[in-house]
């Protein structure tokens, strides 16, 4: 499996909704990705709400999901926390990032 197949199955919004942060008990904010990746704020607002990473440059396809938490050459560890983890995070979030976390499950593909 090529590393472009292994990062369709872990798509921007996806990773954007299991970006984590203080020992994975709060969601990351837009700043924070940011700082991490490079980008603006509205960057990784706009990177966040798509479905796939077509036409996306590798180099930032690798930064987004690192920054993320979402390991490509790794990607078992992401798996079985899609699989196991009881979202505890999402409690840590404020309003605006739980309506935002919200929208990006629900984006149509940019």
């Amino acid at each position: 499996m090529t590393l472009l197949q292994i990062a369709e199955k872990f798509p921007p919004n996806i990773c954007r909704f299991l970006a984590r942060k203080m020992h994975g008990t709060k969601p990351m904010s837009h700043s924070d990705l940011a700082e991490k990746t490079g980008l603006s704020r509205a960057g990784v607002a706009l990177l966040s709400k798509r479905k796939s990473w077509r036409g996306v440059p590798i180099e930032r396809v690798v930064g987004f999901s690192e920054a993320c938490g979402v390991s490509l050459t790794n990607p078992k560890r992401t798996t079985e926390f899609m699989r196991r983890a009881s979202k505890k995070y999402l409690v840590g979030a404020n309003k605006t990032q739980r309506k935002f976390l919200s929208e990006i499950l629900k984006a149509q593909p940019a």
